[in-house]
C-alpha cells in the first residue's frame, strides 16, 4: 500500500537473516558505521567458536519489482550443478542440500538490473531457505524464499555490459529428524530485467533500508529491527541515533553525571567478581559501592546499563541503595545491554552509592550472572 500511495517500484519481501551495510549509499547514510549493523547471534559452543551473525535483523527486505518491465526468462534445468543432493527436477532444480547452479548469460548494455528468482522452500525449526545470487563470485543479493508456494523474490545491482557469470547458491540448508523437518529450496527459472530507478538508494544488503528523493526531502524506508534488538542494543541504538540525526532530527543535550562502575569498590571477599576495565561481573550475590556527592536536593533519575544473563527465564535483579538503604531494583529483561530507569529523591551532600545484586542462582547448567557498566543520574 506505501509502495502504491508513494509510486515506488518496490515491494516487500520476506527475509530472515544477517544484513550488511552496503558500501555506496545515499549521502543521508552517511553517518552510519558498519560496526553498527554487525549484529551477532547467540554464541554456542566453546568460548573462542565464532560467534554467527544474527538472523533475526530485519522485519523483511525491499525487492524491485518486475512489474511493468521488459524481461528475460532463463530456465536453470540445464545449468552447471553442484552439491551432494542438487538435482534437475521438472519444473527446476531441486537443492535438498547446499549447492549452486550455474550458467553465463550475456547482458546487453552497462545498467543496474533486476534478477528475479521464481522458487519455493521448505522450512525446518521455522527458518525458511535463503538463497545468494552471484555475478562473476560477487554478491549481488541475497533472498528469502518463505512458502511452499512458487514466489518470485528480487535483488538487483548494477552490472557491466557483457558476459557473466550467474550463480543461485542455497547457503542455508538444515533439518530436525525429530522433528522430520528438512530445509530444501526449489527453483524454476531465473528473470532478468533492466531497472532504471536510479534516483532509489540502499543502505544494506540485503535491502532493508531505503532513501528515496521524493520533492524537497526524503522519504526513508526502514525494516531493521533496531527497537527490539536486546543482544545488540548498544549497535542497535547506535544505529538508530545516527540514521535520525542524518536525517536532521534535533535532539536536546540531557546533561548528567555518569558513576563508572569499574571505579566502585566490590564488597569484602566476594567471590566471582569481575572488574574487565569497561565493566564489572558479579557472578553471586552481593554490591559494589564508592561515595558520591550530591550537589542540590530534588528528584533524580538513575539510569543503570547492564546485561545479564538468565535462569528459567528470569535475569538478574540489581537494587539501587543510597547509605545502605534500598531506594529501588531494576529488573533486567534481556541478556543484552540496555539502560534502566530508577527514579529516587536525593538530599544534597555526601552519600554512599551501591549497586548489588540480589538473585543469584545456578539451576540445571543455567547460571544467573550481571554485568554492571555505568549508573548516570539526571536531575528532574
Amino acid at each position: 500500500m506505501l509502495s502504491h500511495s508513494f509510486g515506488l517500484d518496490l515491494a516487500h519481501q520476506p527475509y530472515a537473516g544477517p544484513v550488511t551495510r552496503v558500501e555506496q549509499c545515499h549521502p543521508r547514510f552517511g553517518w552510519i558505521a558498519r560496526e553498527d549493523l554487525y549484529w551477532l547471534g547467540e554464541h554456542v559452543g566453546i568460548g573462542w567458536a565464532e560467534t554467527p551473525r544474527a538472523d533475526g535483523m530485519a522485519d523483511g527486505s525491499l525487492g524491485v519489482t518486475l512489474e511493468g518491465k521488459q524481461v528475460q526468462t532463463h530456465e536453470v534445468e540445464q545449468w552447471k550443478l553442484e552439491g551432494s543432493i542438487v538435482e534437475a527436477r521438472a519444473p527446476g532444480v531441486t537443492f535438498a542440500t547446499s549447492g549452486s547452479a550455474s550458467a553465463e548469460l550475456e547482458l546487453p548494455e552497462s545498467a543496474r538490473y533486476v534478477f528475479g528468482i521464481v522458487a519455493r522452500g521448505t522450512p525446518a525449526d521455522g527458518v525458511w531457505p535463503r538463497c545468494r545470487v552471484s555475478v562473476d563470485g560477487e554478491t549481488l543479493g541475497i533472498v528469502g524464499v518463505a512458502s511452499d508456494a512458487w514466489q518470485t523474490a528480487t535483488c538487483f545491482g548494477q552490472i557491466e555490459k557483457g558476459r557473466h557469470a550467474i550463480s543461485i547458491e542455497f547457503i542455508n540448508d538444515g533439518g530436525n529428524s525429530q522433528r522430520h523437518e528438512d530445509r530444501n529450496l526449489f527453483v524454476d527459472k531465473l528473470l532478468i530485467a533492466r531497472d532504471d530507478a536510479a534516483d532509489t538508494a540502499f543502505l544494506t544488503n540485503p535491502p532493508a533500508v531505503t532513501a528515496i528523493p521524493r520533492g524537497k526531502g526524503v522519504l526513508v524506508l526502514d525494516l531493521l529491527r533496531w527497537d527490539t534488538e536486546d543482544r545488540n542494543a548498544r549497535k542497535a541504538a547506535r544505529y538508530a541515533g545516527a540514521l535520525l540525526t542524518s536525517l536532521g532530527g534535533n535532539f536536546s543535550a540531557r546533561h548528567g553525571v555518569a558513576i563508572e562502575c569499574e571505579t566502585m569498590t566490590p564488597q569484602p571477599d566476594m567471590p566471582h567478581f569481575q572488574n574487565r576495565g569497561n565493566a564489572v561481573s558479579l557472578a553471586c550475590n552481593g554490591c559494589i559501592e564508592r561515595p558520591v556527592r550530591v550537589e542540590a536536593n530534588g528528584g533524580y533519575t538513575v539510569e543503570i546499563l547492564a546485561s545479564g544473563s538468565s535462569v528459567e527465564g528470569v535475569y538478574p535483579l540489581v537494587e539501587l541503595r543510597i547509605d545502605g538503604e534500598p531506594v529501588g531494583q531494576i529488573q533486567l529483561k534481556s541478556g543484552g545491554w540496555r539502560t534502566y530507569p530508577l527514579k529516587t529523591n536525593l538530599t544534597a551532600g555526601e552519600h554512599r552509592l551501591s549497586l548489588a545484586f540480589v538473585n543469584d542462582l545456578q539451576r540445571q547448567g543455567e547460571d544467573r550472572n550481571v554485568l554492571l557498566d555505568k549508573a548516570t543520574f539526571y536531575p528532574e
